[in-house]
């Protein structure tokens, strides 16, 4: 409803008409402002033309500082822009804190007037209503006494209130953008994550992007060392890069202990007042003012601790907050793969060396129990997202992309699961397809990130087998780890299963072909001989033990072919109808 405008005397230079015009255009979601900014320039400059000003300015509620600054002025000097008052400190901080207008004749004789522009004598204040006080001022002069009557005062009253509500749709839909936004970055961070294995480049990201996120001028990462409870910096950044810099601490001797103790987020909005022990020549030389802190969160431990600090007075919101903490856990999931994944290149070793088929049940079992908490994590964060009624259609869609792939993960993990259940030596009834498809996941990283190709071709629906699952799991690995190593320079592995006839019996045949460097001639004879190796790190036992468990199966494997340009094996089954 239009509020009621005033019947005084017309002592300025506006119209009636024009009020109602400029109310009219207040009041217009379609008001011409991009920002926020733009809506109170073009509102200060409607109303010091309608009354005919010689000064005025937009004075707005800081809570973090809970004072009051200049947003937009017109006939101010330019020192007076940057001039704080203190709530309840000169006309403006009277008005905003008791949320009442004011209008005074000559200021010559009002001891709340501060002066900021010479020669001015009269003044009208109106405070733009908020929740607890008020969320800013209207503020007009003029260098006359008496310069504003009774009803100018209520006509300004009537455009501080459509203005305010204008304003407040502004603000809401900018905070809105801004929350989209970091969202979004999120989303495209957990993406970019999702793909990387390289710790030092996972981290570096989530520093990265966690500061641009949150608009900060500085951010940080460390790593918990449990064993000597320490925080090690890992990644120091600023708005031009990485910074070259190392430092330990003690988990309880500065702040960013809080989050490892407690597991929960530390908001420090005063540094300068802190007793502070971490970066302390970064933070005077940068001058930073606010930190906060998030625990790396992974499997109920913390295992680091993300930061991001301002240059200014900022009161970190609640949904910047969660969006923070939504990127330190796509960050935790991601340190853990990556840590995994190093943990599997290791056991590789392990694996020859030993050939113990327990080290790769363990190592998937570990795996698939490690990543599904994570998931359930993200999943949980993304189904929260897409229950918010004001999401973007295109985000919307964003988020339901995350959601299958998240899905698709949860699969793989269950069938790692079950390959990680099934060690013991007794044998039963199983689908070889599905055991190849299986061992193909279980290195599918390893054969990307050597840019190795790998082709599983079959015209079968199933191929069942009676065999202890692990054992034949430990024969497809060996064949591809040592196809793997053939490729130093990438290549492709191409597996083929067909039905076929050994001395009358129907059995599973497999051919594992690479092209890789080939076998030597001089050893080509003897390679399913113990001990028998022509690589430096090798134990010679692996083409053995594969040919043992194959026996044991009442199967058998053969070179079948090898050159420069590649070597295939053979392997067979029987088929168990």
């Amino acid at each position: 409803m239009m509020p009621p405008i005033s019947s005084g005397d017309d002592d300025y230079s506006g119209s009636r008409m024009d009020l109602l015009e400029i109310l009219r255009k207040l009041g217009e979601w379609t008001l011409p402002a991009e920002t926020p900014q733009d809506a109170l320039t073009y509102a200060l400059d409607e109303a010091m033309d309608y009354f005919g000003c010689d000064a005025g300015s937009v004075i707005l509620f800081d809570p973090n500082d809970n004072d009051l600054s200049v947003e937009v002025s017109r006939g101010l000097p330019d020192e007076e822009r940057d001039i704080r008052l203190p709530l309840g400190g000169g006309i403006a901080g009277w008005a905003a804190l008791n949320q009442r207008p004011v209008l005074i004749e000559d200021v010559r004789v009002d001891p709340r007037y501060v002066e900021r522009h010479p020669g001015v004598l009269s003044v009208m204040a109106v405070p733009m209503p908020g929740e607890t006080t008020a969320a800013g001022v209207v503020m007009l002069e003029k260098i006359v006494v008496a310069g504003f009557s009774e009803s100018d005062l209520a006509d300004l009253e009537a455009m501080v209130r459509v203005l305010s509500v204008t304003i407040g749709r502004l603000w809401r839909l900018e905070s809105l953008e801004k929350r989209y936004a970091r969202q979004d970055s999120v989303i495209r961070i957990g993406r970019r994550l999702s793909n990387r294995f390289e710790l030092d480049g996972i981290l570096s990201d989530l520093t990265r992007e966690g500061m641009t996120m949150l608009g900060c001028r500085m951010g940080s990462l460390y790593l918990v060392h449990r064993k000597s409870d320490l925080l090690r910096l890992q990644v120091l950044v600023d708005e031009n890069g990485p910074i070259e810099y190392t430092e330990e601490l003690g988990i309880g001797d500065s702040s960013l202990g809080a989050p490892v103790l407690h597991q929960k987020m530390v908001e420090v909005s005063n540094l300068a007042k802190t007793e502070e022990h971490h970066l302390v020549s970064f933070i005077r030389s940068y001058e930073l003012v606010g930190m906060l802190c998030c625990p790396i969160v992974y499997e109920n431990e913390v295992i680091g601790v993300l930061n991001a600090y301002t240059d200014h007075a900022h009161r970190f919101s609640d949904d910047e907050k969660l969006a923070f903490r939504a990127l330190a856990d796509f960050g935790a999931a991601a340190i853990e793969n990556a840590r995994l994944y190093s943990r599997i290149i290791e056991a590789e070793d392990s694996l020859r060396s030993g050939e113990r088929l327990t080290v790769l049940g363990m190592l998937a079992a570990e795996i698939a129990h490690e990543i599904r908490n994570p998931l359930t994590v993200i999943k949980l964060l993304v189904e929260s997202m897409e229950l918010e009624d004001s999401l973007d259609p295109r985000m919307r869609d964003d988020l339901q992309v995350v959601g299958e792939k998240i899905n698709h993960l949860g699969e793989i993990v269950g069938r790692v699961l079950n390959f990680g259940k099934n060690q013991s030596f007794i044998f039963s009834k199983w689908d070889l397809l599905q055991i190849i498809r299986d061992s193909l996941q279980l290195v599918r990283y390893k054969m990307m990130k050597n840019r190795i190709r790998v082709v599983f071709e079959s015209d079968l629906r199933s191929a069942p087998i009676h065999c202890n699952r692990g054992q034949i799991q430990q024969v497809l690995l060996n064949l591809i780890l040592n196809a793997d190593q053939a490729m130093p320079d990438g290549g492709s592995l191409v597996l083929k299963v067909c039905v076929e006839s050994v001395n009358g019996l129907r059995c599973i045949g497999v051919t594992v072909k690479d092209t890789g460097v080939g076998i030597p001639e001089e050893i080509r004879a003897s390679i399913f001989d113990s001990f028998l190796t022509d690589k430096p790190e090798g134990t010679g036992l692996g083409l053995a033990i594969v040919k043992r468990i194959l026996k044991d199966h009442r199967g058998d494997i053969a070179l079948a072919e090898t050159s420069n340009e590649g070597t295939a094996f053979h392997f067979w089954i029987p088929l168990q109808d």
